[in-house]
């Protein structure tokens, strides 16, 4: 996961110069002729030099977690057990992802952004229309603004953010375990075309050849997606 600044804000002090000043004054002594000698006279007095002291503020994230354990998982839906296609027990659809965190020195915060990198074989399947993404997998979103966010005392804002993916037009925007057991499902696929779909699709996400491939065999990255939270200096 890649948690990126976009820059450092210093906290700055203002500059004490040095300072001069050079004064001239008359002696005169008085007789019959007067005589004006003028001399100069000079007073010099001291100031001091100071460089503004750098203090770090820069802005800094803290105790990222995602929601479950931060898998996106396209299963058979949960509860789904009869039908043409049904769960393990174990694994079942988990396609919503929040994103929790506090930054640090949020008064130089001037707006929070996410954006998800997804791999490969999920853009393929996204564009055949299997699954769809989240706004944040096409463009940098805004998650919120500094005034949208309380601070403590200690400068710090908690964060959360929420996206979901969903299911395509290939599977009529349901869980194919669902799907594929609905009226139109059985009328348009039979056995053997719910599986040739069915391998499809993991192939398409994984980017693999063979649909059966264990999950620890998989193409190195084909699995994996990133996260990018950007906190954007004022």
């Amino acid at each position: 996961m890649i948690l990126k600044l976009t820059r450092k804000a210093f906290n700055r002090k203002l500059l004490a110069f040095i300072s001069s000043v050079v004064l001239s004054t008359a002696l005169a002594t008085t007789g019959f002729t007067a005589f004006v000698i003028s001399t100069n006279a000079q007073a010099t007095q001291n100031g001091n030099l100071e460089v503004a002291q750098i203090t770090e503020a820069s802005l800094e994230f803290a105790n990222i977690t995602l929601s479950g354990d931060g898998s996106l998982k396209f299963e058979p839906a949960e509860g789904d057990d009869t039908g043409r296609i049904r769960g393990d027990g174990t694994n079942y659809e988990y396609l919503t992802i929040t994103v929790t965190g506090r930054l640090r020195h949020a008064e130089y915060l001037d707006y929070l952004s996410i954006q998800l990198y997804l791999p490969e074989g999920a853009i393929k399947a996204i564009e055949e229309e299997y699954i769809i993404a989240p706004n944040c997998a096409y463009e940098e979103t805004v998650i919120g603004k500094r005034s949208d966010y309380t601070a403590t005392a200690t400068g710090e804002i908690t964060f959360a953010y929420t996206f979901k993916f969903e299911w395509g037009k290939k599977f009529n925007y349901m869980n194919p375990s669902v799907f594929f057991d609905t009226d139109l499902g059985l009328e348009l696929y039979d056995g053997e075309q719910m599986k040739a779909m069915l391998e499809e699709f993991r192939m398409l996400v994984y980017g693999i050849d063979d649909p059966y491939i264990s999950f620890d065999d998989l193409p190195e990255g084909s699995s994996i997606y990133t996260i990018q939270l950007i906190a954007h200096a004022n």
